[in-house]
């Protein structure tokens, strides 16, 4: 699996949680796209030339855990907000 398609199926999940979330939803995709991902940023940490690529897998990880702690029950907050924007904005600048 390529990066794009995890920050696609995140992105995805993400929308879906924010109109009705549903922690045991999320658990369950959780453990769907975090053990690949995981490996997948195991597998190019050490490799040079997609030092931007791993860079981008660390801000998705980021992305999934600031949303994960918001859906259980940490408060809508502008520094919040503000993170998750920056995250998805770093993301998208490496994958597009």
């Amino acid at each position: 699996m390529k990066l794009r398609d995890y920050v696609d199926e995140l992105e995805h999940e993400y929308a879906k949680q924010l109109k009705a979330p549903n922690y045991d939803e999320w658990v369950s995709f959780s453990v769907k796209i975090n053990r690949p991902l995981r490996k997948y940023m195991d597998e190019i940490k050490n490799d040079k030339g997609k030092k931007e690529e791993n860079q981008a897998a660390i801000y998705e990880f980021q992305f999934w855990n600031e949303f994960t702690s918001k859906l259980r029950g940490d408060p809508l907050t502008n520094r919040f907000v503000k993170r998750v924007a920056e995250l998805r904005f770093e993301i998208k600048k490496v994958i597009s």
